[in-house]
């Protein structure tokens, strides 16, 4: 992304930003089967911690995101993704460590009394998991994670977390509640199946493929080091309080420098299979 104009840090919005340090402006380009989005971002010029360029990073994802709205509308098989569906919220998200921080960080920055009731709806899901079982298991699968005997993720959890119907503590009347800062795994999760298999346990799901893969490609960057792996959402706010942010600087330009090598390593069109499920 080559810069083409600088922003002070001091202006409102509408040209500007207000990221410590400034900001740099440029177009990311994203490509897939012929297809290209140029996308402008702006991004911190002044070394920061891959949760500064997060938003940047969203707007790439959801860039991705069209391009495979477009290809789905060109085949006659267009999503079944709707508003008001909300089968997915009752799925177990799995987050970066810089995702997982930025959850916490939206919720400490809530006015209350809607600080407690978001805190008390993330504390009502933990009790659920525990007393199922699922959290001690979850516990157990990121503790072989850190000595190197299993890999991230939790497969085999989808069907028992959503026979819980614990729902996301961020959904309101069938709407996500953060849907501009919501997850990249939510972002990037689309079927073309009926609805109602989403909330089926055991449902037949047919996702379509997201390509280029920058959830998977931003999620790798956001790792911080590779004890910090998947972080089920619902977890996010206990994590990032007993966890001290161990994670890499650098410019916003090196941060998507180093996304589009990631991209190009995969020959920047590996089908993005990120589900929000774990």
């Amino acid at each position: 992304m080559p810069p083409d104009n600088e922003s002070t840090g001091d202006e409102n919005e509408g040209g500007a930003s207000t990221l410590p340090g400034g900001a740099v402006d440029g177009t990311f380009v994203v490509k897939a089967d012929g297809e290209v989005l140029r996308l402008r971002v702006s991004v911190p010029r002044a070394p920061v911690g891959f949760q500064a360029v997060l938003p940047a990073v969203r707007a790439l994802v959801d860039g991705s995101v069209e391009l495979a709205l477009q290809a789905a509308d060109r085949e006659g098989a267009p999503v079944s993704c709707k508003p008001d569906c909300c089968a997915c919220c009752y799925y177990a998200p799995m987050l970066s460590p810089a995702e997982a921080r930025s959850v916490a960080a939206l919720v400490d920055a809530l006015a209350e009394p809607r600080r407690s009731e978001i805190i008390a709806r993330f504390e009502q899901a933990l009790e659920r998991l525990r007393e199922a079982g699922l959290l001690q298991r979850y516990e157990q699968t990121r503790r072989r994670e850190l000595d190197g005997s299993s890999r991230a993720g939790y497969p085999g959890w989808h069907d028992e977390y959503l026979s819980l119907r614990v729902a996301c503590p961020f959904l309101e009347d069938k709407r996500c509640s953060i849907y501009a800062q919501r997850p990249m795994a939510c972002r990037s999760y689309l079927v073309r199946n009926d609805p109602a298999e989403c909330a089926r346990i055991g449902g037949t799901l047919e996702q379509v493929a997201v390509r280029p893969s920058v959830a998977r490609a931003a999620w790798m960057l956001g790792q911080e080091e590779m004890a910090h792996r998947s972080i089920m959402l619902v977890t996010a706010l206990e994590w990032a309080r007993a966890t001290p942010e161990a994670g890499q600087r650098a410019t916003g330009i090196q941060w998507l420098t180093r996304l589009k090598a990631s991209l190009d390593a995969a020959k920047d069109g590996a089908a993005e299979s990120n589900g929000p499920a774990g």
